[in-house]
């Protein structure tokens, strides 16, 4: 498993977006992280590759913690991912490798849903959303069911819903083309607002540079070209 990073389009803050030191992780006997470290640094673009099998998804469930970690260390915008959790996750935006929207409720409804969590007022919420949405090309879909939605769009919405509460790190294991398609494709070449932290955006920039970013894949080779 290896890391490969994009120079972000500016210099990084000094506290990373993401920092992993140390991070083992074991099923039973059987240990599948060992001693991994590496940072993403603010305003950056890393990828994660490895075989399968190589721990990416173990991994990827530590940092966003679906997994408990007993060794090492994660932390996000200098927060301890063990010791504050709730500071930490409050600053992922997740897209996971399966679908986790509910089909039966609307587009905006699963993003407010989504704010809430957060502990997002929807007065405060509902610009946010209008946003990301109009970003993905959807907002005039906002009030139809997901299930009326393509595959496409559906991934569309959880990368929306990804950015609702305005994360500092966005984490997902697909690449980016798997969050549009068509003409959606749009969505991962746009203008962003300035983003805190001495990030600013620039006119065309991909959606992947607003925040700091992590993506993981699976490669047929052991190291990142």
């Amino acid at each position: 498993m290896s890391v490969a990073q994009a120079a972000a389009p500016v210099p990084s803050p000094t506290v990373p977006a993401l920092s992993v030191e140390g991070i083992g992780h074991s099923f039973g006997g059987r240990r599948v992280l060992d001693d991994v470290s590496f940072t993403v640094p603010a305003g950056s673009f890393t990828v994660l590759l490895g075989l399968n099998g190589a721990g990416k998804t173990t991994l990827f469930s530590l940092i966003t913690r679906l997994y408990h970690g007993t060794s090492g260390t994660i932390r996000v915008l200098g927060h301890d991912m063990r010791r504050e959790p709730l500071a930490a996750l409050a600053q992922i935006g997740v897209v996971f490798q399966q679908p986790t929207l509910e089909l039966d409720l609307s587009v905006e409804q699963n993003l407010f849903y989504h704010a809430s969590l957060h502990g997002l007022s929807r007065a405060a919420t509902a610009p946010r959303i209008a946003e990301e949405l109009a970003r993905a090309g959807l907002l005039e879909r906002r009030r139809d069911k997901v299930r009326q939605l393509s595959g496409g769009q559906r991934r569309r919405v959880e990368l929306a819903r990804a950015l609702t509460h305005d994360p500092g790190c966005y984490c997902s294991t697909n690449r980016p083309s798997d969050s549009t398609s068509g003409a959606g494709r749009n969505c991962s070449t746009m203008s962003a607002p300035s983003v805190p932290n001495g990030i600013s955006a620039s006119c065309g920039r991909r959606i992947w540079w607003t925040r700091s970013a992590l993506a993981i894949r699976s490669s047929s080779c052991a190291a990142a070209a």
